[in-house]
C-alpha cells in the first residue's frame, strides 16, 4: 500500500518534470 503510494509519486513528480 504504502509502496504504491509512494510509486505514484514518483510517477507523478516524474511527469510533472
Amino acid at each position: 500500500m504504502f509502496l504504491k503510494f509512494l510509486q505514484n509519486r514518483n510517477k507523478k513528480v516524474k511527469h510533472c518534470i
